[in-house]
């Protein structure tokens, strides 16, 4: 099944790269990888299975690549490390990979589905980091990384650097502020607060307080003056 399944993807990507996603279909795929369909239907029956398949094994490899889980890490680390392994994952079907982004721009409901399913591998790059993705706030997580993810995807298609550098910065910089962002909701309906600004001098001079000039008492004082 293995050496079937690479057939078919590598032909898959190959016509992608080539002519894009709405205009490829199985029976060219199967064409090209010089395979008929009662060979493969056990395999993948058609090309949305077959995507499906080829999800499957970059989650995989990118959760065997990936730093081995250590408590003492920060979880922005490991969400580093797992979404480079990911992008060295994919770095074979760059050119049909960036084929089917720019088609799904025009596109919002294939869009919508490669979200959905970007969804689930994003949760599993949560669990991985030592986050839930489980119950409402892990939704919100995997839902938050999707974007974040998608953001760093398309630099990725434009970054034809050997090290990935350009890459490494957005997938940095994108998990900071995704880091400052959750620490602040964190906090709560405290971090929501507006900050207690000071009250004015007159107010204070009202209730009965002498203002702050933030001058201090030294300049009232008559021994300050006598020693002048």
């Amino acid at each position: 099944m293995s050496d079937l399944l690479d057939q078919l993807i590598d032909a898959a990507m190959d016509q992608i790269a080539e002519q894009g996603w709405a205009n490829t279909s199985y029976t060219q795929v199967l064409q090209a990888a010089g395979l008929v369909y009662r060979d493969v239907y056990h395999v993948a029956r058609d090309m949305e299975a077959l995507m499906a398949l080829f999800a499957d094994r970059i989650d995989a490899a990118m959760l065997a690549d990936a730093e081995a889980f250590d408590a003492e890490t920060p979880v922005r680390e490991h969400l580093f490390d797992l979404l480079m392994a990911r992008f060295d994952a994919l770095s074979d079907y760059k050119p049909a990979l960036a084929r089917i982004f720019s088609e799904q721009q025009r596109a919002p409901i294939d869009g919508l589905r490669t979200a959905l399913r970007l969804e689930r591998s994003m949760a599993l790059a949560l669990e991985a980091a030592g986050e839930s993705s489980t119950g409402l706030t892990g939704q919100l997580r995997a839902k938050a990384m999707t974007a974040l993810y998608l953001r760093c995807f398309r630099a990725w298609v434009k970054d034809d650097s050997e090290d990935l550098g350009p890459t490494m910065k957005v997938v940095d910089e994108s998990l900071k502020q995704a880091e400052r962002a959750a620490s602040w909701l964190d906090k709560g309906p405290q971090g929501m607060r507006w900050p207690k600004w000071p009250r004015h001098p007159q107010t204070e001079a009202s209730d009965g307080q002498a203002p702050d000039t933030g001058a201090g008492t030294a300049h009232n004082d008559p021994s300050n003056k006598a020693s002048s």
